[in-house]
């Protein structure tokens, strides 16, 4: 009788899908062809979400802006930048003053709350915590209240702070990695085959020499600086922010009671990497392989704290990256990169001359391209829009432009689902988003930067990420082949959490989610 009875506990418990730990992982620009490219290499954290959980293969950002703060945004709020009002890392207002969305003060330009926020209203006991090297990315996720942990130069500073971060943070900040002046980044296999892919070894257009030779990134002495600079971009801080997260659990978990705890982890240093030597290099494909070996004793670790039944990993980026323009020339011809301030001392010139309106453009992020405001308010309606299409023109004539538009007319289309002007219908917010919408040809950069490379139009290469959830016996081998938005992963979060939406803004649930 007695054995029957554990057997049927042991049944209802699985039977309730509700986990005690929901932790999310964004990979910092793990574009979705990584996956593709290296999975007969990797066998640990990244291998057993891909081979165990239900994998979306076809999911995409949905907005125009593909950078960190937009992301990360999206995926807290389950909604589009339109509405969560994240268009970019920083925008200029409308007194043509930058505003950048700094790591201390990014939460009060969210316009709508995070899933934490029902999550916390669900029940007292419940814990949610969001750690990243980047602020604006533990903004994202956190929102206004929920404790989070970012890097601070060689400092782990927090928002929102308790007890228990604060004993967290002055026992993370001795570790040797923060503490040291000089590093070396050892490979995370010695076997040349985890290595032997096409431009791995070329650094004829990356920023910097490679980190792994032993004098690229010392930082002894005078030389402080130079290794500050190099800290939030080695494979070992990921070990330190999901070390942080474990610990976090292990002291949090005994206290919860009824209540359950909702984690959110940001690996930033890929993004870092990528901007320097781009997504071909070593040091990229090194930092996933060390990530996935990472994640792997992260959750062996939980497995001891938390029942894998009861434990719910979603896998996701917030963005994906181009590879450097002048390394796919060949494939693509009209690969290349321009600067901002040739656009903007251009298009200036021009409209002098023509229109006598000095410095009509004011700056450029992100694809968006911002008008003085006052100097706009003072022409009329024919006048502004003369001078609006010259604008347009100028631009266009400009080689690797695809396409320019007003935001006001890209508002206004009904643009087919998935194409760029669609992107960035989604990407506009009032007061922020730009006056007007550059588009680039595909591989092609507008970029201060002669060489490494970024992540801006709203190709394939940049919108494209995994998207996995793994939940033992629940939610758990799946293959989704069907396209699907990133942020549709938050609502699905809430379904299996058993809580209403944040806000009226998520986006639907993924398809063919188990046990919803």
């Amino acid at each position: 009788m007695k054995k029957i009875l554990l057997v049927l506990l042991f049944l209802i418990g699985t039977l309730n899908s509700k986990p005690k730990l929901t932790v999310v992982i964004v990979i910092d620009q793990f574009a979705a062809n990584y996956l593709k490219k290296l999975d007969p290499y990797l066998s640990h954290g990244i291998h057993r979400l891909v081979k165990n959980g239900i994998v979306y293969t076809n999911a995409h950002l949905p907005h125009g802006v593909t950078s960190t703060a937009v992301g990360h945004a999206s995926l807290g709020t389950g909604s589009l930048p339109k509405d969560h009002g994240i268009v970019s890392n920083g925008w200029y207002d409308t007194q043509n003053k930058f505003v950048k969305i700094s790591d201390d003060k990014a939460a009060k330009y969210l316009a709508i709350p995070t899933l934490n926020v029902p999550f916390r209203n669900q029940n007292p006991n419940n814990k949610t915590f969001a750690a990243s090297l980047k602020g604006h990315a533990a903004t994202g996720m956190a929102g206004k209240k929920t404790p989070m942990v970012w890097l601070n130069e060689d400092t782990l500073v927090a928002k929102n702070e308790t007890s228990e971060i604060s004993s967290l943070l002055k026992k993370f900040n001795n570790s040797p990695i923060l503490k040291q002046h000089q590093t070396s980044w050892k490979p995370a296999y010695n076997d040349d085959a985890y290595y032997s892919f096409p431009e791995i070894n070329n650094y004829k257009y990356t920023r910097s020499k490679s980190f792994f030779d032993a004098h690229a990134h010392e930082g002894t002495g005078q030389s402080r600086v130079k290794f500050l600079n190099v800290l939030n971009k080695l494979p070992e801080t990921n070990k330190l922010l999901l070390d942080l997260a474990e610990e976090y659990i292990k002291k949090q978990y005994p206290t919860l009671n009824d209540g359950s705890m909702l984690v959110w982890v940001s690996l930033s240093s890929l993004d870092k990497i990528g901007h320097i030597f781009g997504p071909q290099s070593k040091e990229a494909i090194d930092t996933v392989y060390h990530i996935d070996k990472y994640l792997g004793s992260f959750m062996d670790n939980i497995a001891k704290i938390v029942p894998p039944s009861q434990t719910l990993y979603a896998l996701t980026a917030d963005h994906g990256v181009m590879p450097i323009p002048e390394l796919v020339q060949k494939q693509h011809p009209q690969a290349g990169r321009i600067t901002p301030a040739s656009i903007i001392n251009r298009t200036n010139k021009i409209i002098y001359n023509e229109f006598k309106i000095d410095t009509i453009v004011t700056g450029y992020k992100k694809s968006f391209l911002y008008l003085d405001k006052n100097q706009l308010k003072k022409l009329s309606p024919f006048t502004k829009n003369e001078l609006l299409n010259r604008i347009i023109a100028i631009i266009k004539n400009i080689p690797g432009i695809k396409n320019v538009y007003t935001a006001e007319k890209i508002k206004k289309m009904k643009a087919p689902i998935g194409n760029a002007e669609w992107f960035f219908k989604n990407n506009l917010f009032s007061n922020r988003s730009g006056d007007l919408i550059i588009i680039p040809e595909p591989y092609f950069l507008i970029t201060s930067r002669s060489a490494g490379t970024g992540h801006q139009a709203p190709y394939p290469y940049n919108t494209h990420v995994p998207l996995i959830l793994h939940q033992p016996q629940h939610h758990e081998n799946e293959t989704v082949t069907k396209r699907v938005w990133m942020p549709q992963i938050t609502r699905t979060l809430a379904q299996i959490l058993k809580i209403p939406p944040s806000s009226e803004y998520m986006l639907k649930a993924l398809p063919a989610t188990q046990n919803l």
